[in-house]
């Protein structure tokens, strides 16, 4: 995994964990939700692309010696290899060129399809999944006019943010959207490790994530998949395709004034998960079934913030146009910090559009990443397809959001 991105400046990649994310359809609808993704992810790269972001496929079948594996490959030759070879018992690993609109350059990606006989019984659900491929996806660096060099923590992080919450947005909508066939019911993106403790993440609690997709109007299922990831371990691609009265039946059977305790910061969330992790090995609290981490609920931090079982059948029963505007509210909240930063940020940018005169400035120190994890903006976003994607820059994550708009309907105070 070597070189750099294809640009007429050197620009670095990140070294920090990359988001990983994920799309949940059935198992009717997986190959189908993958091909689909796929076509809309690709991007035709021009010729100035390096050699060694060239698309390939590699499939593999259980009871099937040979491996399928080409490279390079165009989109078409992959679609056909894909209809014609995978099965239920197959998993598709593809790299594809992918234009990244906010960073203005053509990142090498990863898209896995595992069906779900493919592998042990302990990963029986596996959701689709995009994570860096031949390059990672994003850039730590910006391009500002030589002016501007001496740019400030929180311009930079502005104009860094700006850039990489355009780019996964993009990423997310297209995986989870690319049509209105509605195969794809949920999906995510993981936050990022700005302490830059932990290297990969699975689908965690949904209010925990830096995104999220609901392929309706329904956001409140990303409430009821957090109180089940949290109160019973289940892992979240084994519980989305359950119906949203379903969900709403297993947080019901819970004891009364039952809570679960969410992280108000990433560095918290980082410390759980990292405790998650921990938990699924031990013999004492690992899970009894296919589908969970975890067969307690999660371990409380000191500085957690309550959701009480009640609080969420409380959600589950709001209407989902009063939810979302309570969501929409809250994030058109302004955040002065931010709206002073992203000013200057602009100004920057439309500086460097003028000037040949540029520099190259590093805008993803530990700093950075702390401005951005207190102050990047939340996006509420309703898609032409029906669906909702809610998002964050991956430093950050959704919680802050959800708190603040149940505090605006009164479920939470």
């Amino acid at each position: 995994m070597g070189g750099l991105p294809p640009r007429k400046e050197p620009r670095t990649m990140s070294v920090v964990s990359e988001p990983d994310v994920y799309a949940y359809a059935d198992e009717a609808n997986k190959i189908d939700a993958y091909v689909a993704a796929l076509s809309a992810l690709h991007t035709r790269p021009p010729s100035y692309v390096h050699t060694w972001q060239t698309q390939n496929i590699h499939i593999s079948t259980l009871g099937v010696e040979e491996e399928i594996y080409r490279d390079p490959i165009s989109l078409e030759e992959m679609i056909k290899l894909i209809r014609a070879h995978l099965t239920p018992t197959s998993e598709a690993t593809a790299h594809v060129t992918v234009h990244m609109p906010g960073q203005d350059w053509f990142a090498n990606l990863s898209v896995l399809c595992q069906a779900a006989r493919y592998g042990s019984e302990e990963f029986a659900v596996q959701p689709l999944t995009v994570n860096y491929g031949r390059t990672y996806m994003f850039l730590t660096e910006v391009e500002v006019a030589a002016s501007h060099e001496a740019l400030s923590v929180p311009v930079g992080a502005a104009m860094l943010a700006r850039f990489a919450q355009q780019d996964i947005e993009n990423i997310l909508r297209r995986f989870c959207a690319p049509d209105a066939s509605g195969r794809v019911k949920a999906g995510g993106v993981t936050v990022r490790d700005k302490d830059r403790r932990m290297e990969g993440f699975w689908w965690n609690a949904p209010l925990e994530l830096s995104a999220t997709y609901n392929v309706d109007l329904h956001v409140a299922r990303d409430v009821a998949l957090s109180w089940l990831y949290l109160h019973e371990g289940d892992r979240v691609e084994y519980i989305a395709g359950l119906s949203l009265d379903a969900l709403a039946a297993r947080v019901e059977a819970a004891p009364k004034r039952t809570t679960i305790g969410l992280a108000p910061t990433t560095k918290l969330l980082i410390d759980h998960l990292g405790e998650d992790s921990d938990a699924s090995d031990h013999e004492e609290t690992r899970g009894l079934h296919a589908g969970a981490i975890r067969r307690v609920p999660r371990a409380r931090l000191p500085e957690d913030e309550e959701l009480s079982r009640e609080q969420v059948l409380a959600i589950l029963q709001t209407p989902p146009e009063v939810l979302l505007q309570a969501l929409e509210a809250a994030a058109a909240v302004p955040d002065e910090p931010w709206v002073e930063a992203e000013r200057r940020a602009l100004e920057a940018l439309e500086a460097t559009k003028k000037t040949e005169q540029k520099v190259v400035v590093n805008v993803d120190t530990y700093a950075h990443r702390c401005f951005m994890e207190r102050h990047a903006p939340y996006h509420v976003r309703r898609l032409e397809t029906g669906g909702v994607m809610i998002a964050t820059h991956c430093y950050r994550h959704l919680w802050p959001l959800w708190s603040e708009a149940l505090a605006l309907l009164g479920i939470r105070p």
